[in-house]
């Protein structure tokens, strides 16, 4: 039997698309943020079913295992994962996967200028810092230009610049920037990074993630 596990942030909308979902024979399981008003269960419940689908979270062929977490260390298998919540509205995790020698950080939805009162100059004292520190691969929210962020602020998304500068105040040694703004075009978004990049003198990679790309780590 195959299995998959999803690592959810926030609360998104288009997982209920998500395939395997569908398939008797896939056991799937879901992680993500605990609150102390609602059950995570309860509030994917609402994403299947109807008016906003029709089918309903009982219908599955597999009903999928459901694990609630917070600021927690686990394993799963020889991956250790740390969650953190990170400054976004509603109950939004951060995620660090361990492996050998090698550390992944996952940070969608998080607004780096209302994690820290002195952006980028304390890192202990930035909201996300911990879960990306020294991480070999990076992911992470980027959706506005500055100017863009200025109209934006408390709506839970980070500037491509304030994102370069978390990467750099971590000492990534990649950083793949993503939860773009849907209506940019690729030519958009590539002028957007080489705004953001010019002048500054990094001393690891950054690109945009895009739909199809394989990341691998040693």
């Amino acid at each position: 039997m195959s299995f998959f596990l999803i690592f959810i942030w926030t609360i998104p909308w288009d997982w209920v698309f998500f395939t395997p979902l569908y398939n008797p024979s896939i056991k799937v399981h879901f992680y993500g943020p605990s609150t102390s008003n609602e059950p995570l269960v309860n509030r994917l419940r609402r994403y299947f079913s109807p008016p906003l689908f029709p089918v309903r979270l009982s219908e599955l062929p597999r009903h999928p295992i459901i694990h609630e977490l917070n600021n927690c260390q686990f394993s799963i298998g020889e991956v250790q994962v740390n969650s953190e919540y990170v400054c976004h509205p509603g109950a939004t995790l951060g995620y660090r996967l361990t492996a050998g020698n090698s550390v992944f950080a996952y940070i969608s939805d998080h607004e780096l200028q209302m994690g820290s009162s002195n952006f980028p100059n304390e890192p202990e004292w930035t909201n996300g810092y911990e879960i990306a520190k020294s991480a070999d691969l990076l992911f992470h929210d980027a959706a506005y230009t500055s100017k863009e962020y200025m109209t934006k602020i408390g709506w839970g998304h980070s500037s491509v610049r304030d994102a370069i500068a978390f990467g750099k105040m971590c000492k990534v040694k990649r950083l793949a920037l993503f939860h773009h703004e849907p209506t940019r075009s690729d030519e958009q978004l590539e002028q957007m990074l080489k705004k953001s990049t010019q002048n500054l003198k990094l001393d690891f990679e950054v690109e945009l993630c895009a739909e199809g790309m394989v990341y691998e780590l040693e």
